[in-house]
């Protein structure tokens, strides 16, 4: 069999904590998705294939209801390669994405002052992962082996001005009169991230006669995260005369966990369903789980 199509969803929940500064409050991301791809064997030890993606993204962005909703579309290209219990993946990928964000402001003077703003930016992503490793054959049933993988992302987020939102009434009792927000005119921003990985997976195999194979896959993981420093956004307050202004973010926390595992069944090595787990843990204020279902057709 040389050529591979397949199709899968998945899903991510990621929790980020508020870490007391101007008040913010905890922030939850949920991600809901699905790609499609497709590959051919080339020789012995080669394979190489495309993958289109599409994501949906929900944020709650802090406790006033700020949120942001996202849609995200893209593809790439991966290629794979084995050679007894070695082997190696690399991978490119790029995504553009469309937001349509709310900020609400909420400020409690002696009146209680509301607002909320709208913005639509978009932004692009490229990235590009490779990983490898050694697998060793324990018994018939049983492997072990060492992985090690290195990826590379680049987030680029246009330049985007808010606008009023259309809630924006009954800012005091008494019937005073209603203030204008602040409306923002914020900057092109870049991001770089470089992650490194290294760990370890175990994987026992069953088959029968009858053509089916089973795989159950644990994998554990150190991250260390090498750039992705605390940036500049720089902003303005739109037809207020003022000069521009710059908010410094927080700088990441370097190091996190990885740990998973995953089931594969294949019948008559031609139908292969497959499921995954994974959770990036071991910071104090973040934690993502991803769930991934899929089928691949071998012909």
């Amino acid at each position: 069999k040389i050529w591979d199509v397949w199709a899968s969803a998945n899903t991510v929940f990621a929790d980020l904590e508020g870490n007391g500064t101007c008040d913010l409050s905890d922030q939850k991301f949920s991600t809901w998705g699905f790609i499609l791809g497709a590959d051919a064997r080339i020789g012995e030890h080669w394979i190489a294939g495309a993958f289109a993606n599409y994501d949906r993204i929900w944020a709650s962005l802090d406790k006033d209801g700020s949120r942001a909703d996202i849609d995200a579309g893209g593809g790439g290209l991966y290629a794979g390669w084995h050679n007894g219990g070695w082997y190696g993946h690399g991978l490119f990928n790029y995504t553009h994405s469309w937001y349509d964000a709310t900020r609400n402001i909420h400020v409690p003077l002696d009146f209680v002052f509301k607002d909320t703003q709208v913005s639509s930016p978009q932004s692009n992503t490229y990235g590009a992962d490779i990983d490898g490793g050694y697998d060793w054959c324990v018994n018939p049933h049983f492997t072990i082996g060492l992985l090690a993988g290195l990826q590379y992302v680049h987030l680029n987020v246009d330049s985007f001005s808010e606008k009023e939102g259309e809630n924006n009434t009954a800012f005091c009792p008494g019937g005073c009169a209603e203030i204008p927000g602040p409306s923002l005119a914020v900057d092109e921003q870049d991001l770089n991230s470089l992650r490194s990985r290294l760990g370890a997976r175990a994987t026992y195999h069953i088959w029968n006669c009858e053509g089916w194979a089973f795989a159950v896959e644990g994998r554990a993981a150190w991250q260390h995260e090498f750039l992705n420093d605390s940036r500049t956004i720089s902003a303005s307050l739109i037809g207020e005369g003022l000069p521009s202004f710059d908010v410094r973010t927080t700088a990441p926390h370097r190091d996190s966990a990885l740990v998973g595992g995953g089931l594969n069944v294949t019948y008559r090595n031609r139908y292969t369903v497959f499921g995954d787990y994974d959770a990036q843990v071991g910071q104090d204020d973040f934690i993502a789980q991803s769930v991934k279902a899929g089928l691949k057709i071998s012909f």
